[in-house]
């Protein structure tokens, strides 16, 4: 534990210049104060993002391709590959903003990842922190704070990362929600461009505080 960090990182990849399509694996419940709420009844969980974000169907990630590309470009994703694949896939749920920009479409995606029964969210956060450091494609300091969201005590991480994507350098800005809950993480993922992070950032703190776990 944790194997999720370059899964979250091969899928904003892939969503990248991706305008999204609705599809299976959740069920739309419903809009208000601007944010839609989409529930994946078969993790047991909730979230709302802006109403103008599309979900997207994880199946659809990588069918032309990318998948293939985006591990070529980037060889250290390799062994993260099949954690977007088949339907024991960690990656459960993806939302993205349909207005691309500099061929790069904003996202979240959630990642579900199996626990033991005694794993902490302290325990969590050290894995984590420790495979962010040694992922080569992070720049800069790791930003790591307690947060408490509705669904509970969580840890949110920000850092930048440089990948290359469709031949040329990309570089995201990503801020992350870890929360542990019995024998279960879940990894909330926002990813964006830097020069975009302070217009996201209170859509991305208030789609953190919208999940729930039921």
């Amino acid at each position: 534990m944790p194997r999720h960090l370059p899964a979250a990182v091969l899928s904003a990849l892939l969503l990248a210049g991706c305008g999204g399509s609705d599809e299976s694996g959740f069920e739309e419940q419903g809009t208000s104060a601007g944010l839609t709420t989409y529930q994946v009844a078969s993790e047991g969980f909730a979230v709302a993002v802006p109403e103008a974000w599309r979900a997207i169907s994880v199946d659809e990630l990588g069918d032309g391709g990318e998948l293939e590309s985006a591990i070529e470009e980037t060889p250290s994703l390799a062994p993260y590959a099949e954690a977007l694949r088949g339907p024991n896939s960690v990656l459960k749920f993806v939302a993205v903003d349909p207005k691309v920009r500099n061929a790069f479409a904003t996202n979240l995606n959630v990642i579900v990842e199996e626990l033991p029964s005694d794993a902490t969210l302290e325990q969590y956060e050290q894995a984590t922190l420790a495979q962010l450091r040694a992922f080569p494609s992070v720049r800069g300091e790791i930003e790591s704070e307690r947060d408490e969201l509705p669904a509970g005590p969580s840890v949110r991480l920000s850092y930048s990362l440089e990948l290359t994507s469709g031949g040329r350098l990309v570089t995201v800005a990503t801020r992350q929600y870890l929360l542990v809950a019995p024998r279960a993480a879940y990894i909330l993922t926002y990813t964006t461009l830097p020069e975009l992070a302070s217009d996201y950032e209170d859509a991305f703190a208030e789609s953190a505080r919208s999940f729930r776990l039921s």
